[in-house]
């Protein structure tokens, strides 16, 4: 398991004076932010010195925001859970049912959320959580409400989901109050992304190749005519038409080498500014990744190529008459 974190349901409404609506409101750690993907619109999100002194601290999302400070700067000011009153120290960017990790994970809109430390939570609020629903006055006992298990690859969700209701099972079984949600949609949607993208990637690519490998055969059509007295001389001197091939090889295999080494800085070099550029912006907060098997792949490929679409030239090159190649100018 790469992270474990818990939420903790507290409250029964939240109230900012003359309004009010219920509660959904939640005790948690710093670690939800970086496992749900949430991103800050202003303030900062909870910390590890929140946590430690129990303080009585709020984030709001993106909707608690629009209902209660539609006009005002939310930072800085009171807003009440229950009978508890906290400080607001953040507010989250929007997120989406379909876009944000948690909310498609859970099922709700996490832009209704508000976040405390869950040290605070255990503290003021207790277990028991009381709600007036329809009329009705609904108390339970809830020491978490929910946890986020994040599995370490794509790989793994399926068995460490099945781990995951196993060991729930040990004491909730018999009560059922306990339901275990896997984003295999997500998986699936993923997976079909990943194909598609793939897909069109190497169709580019394979396509970029070959007006390479073409425009290299060009080139070295074009050297072979301009080097035809050349040719004829190292033919007169005893070079053989093995010898003749062999040269246009190498230098068809260097000229794809050196053009395969600057595709694989540049591509680096790419890779490496999208993810400091997207850091910065803040919004986007890509990480790219460069493996090595892709750089001696591509590398590979490159000289390859170089060297399937040289050989025709350098054939070409070796089968010109000695006498004709030294006539010519």
């Amino acid at each position: 398991v790469e992270a474990i974190v818990p939420l903790k349901s507290i409250g029964d409404e939240i109230i900012v004076r003359p309004q009010r609506t219920i509660s959904q409101a939640f005790g948690t750690t710093p670690r939800l932010k970086e496992v749900a993907k949430l991103s800050i619109a202003r303030g900062r999100y909870l910390t590890d010195e929140d946590m430690q002194r129990r303080g009585k601290v709020a984030v709001i999302g993106h909707a608690v925001e629009q209902q209660f400070f539609p006009l005002s700067d939310p930072i800085g000011q009171d807003i009440m859970i229950g009978e508890q009153v906290f400080s607001i120290v953040g507010v989250l960017r929007e997120v989406g049912l379909a876009g944000g990790t948690g909310s498609a994970l859970v099922g709700r809109d996490l832009n209704l959320d508000i976040h405390v430390p869950l040290t605070t939570a255990e503290l003021e609020f207790g277990d028991v959580v009381s709600r007036r629903l329809s009329g009705s006055f609904v108390s339970e006992e809830v020491e978490v409400s929910e946890l986020y298990v994040v599995a370490p690859s794509t790989e793994a969700v399926m068995p460490l989901s099945e781990m995951t209701r196993r060991v729930v099972d040990v004491e909730h079984a018999a009560v059922g109050d306990v339901s275990t949600i896997v984003p295999w949609e997500l998986l699936e949607q993923l997976k079909r992304t990943q194909r598609i993208w793939n897909i069109v990637l190497i169709s580019i690519a394979s396509i970029s190749l070959l007006v390479g490998g073409i425009g290299i055969m060009n080139i070295m059509l074009a050297s072979v005519t301009e080097r035809t007295r050349e040719i004829g001389i190292r033919r007169a001197l005893g070079a053989t038409r093995r010898h003749i091939t062999l040269q246009f090889l190498v230098e068809t295999g260097s000229l794809s080498c050196a053009g395969g080494i600057i595709g694989i800085l540049m591509g680096v070099g790419l890779s490496v500014g999208i993810e400091q550029l997207s850091g910065l912006i803040g919004r986007l907060d890509m990480e790219t990744q460069v493996t090595s098997w892709s750089i001696l792949a591509s590398f590979i490929v490159s000289a390859a190529v170089g060297l399937i679409f040289g050989i025709y030239p350098a054939i070409q090159a070796s089968k010109k008459d000695p006498i004709v190649a030294l006539r010519h100018y």
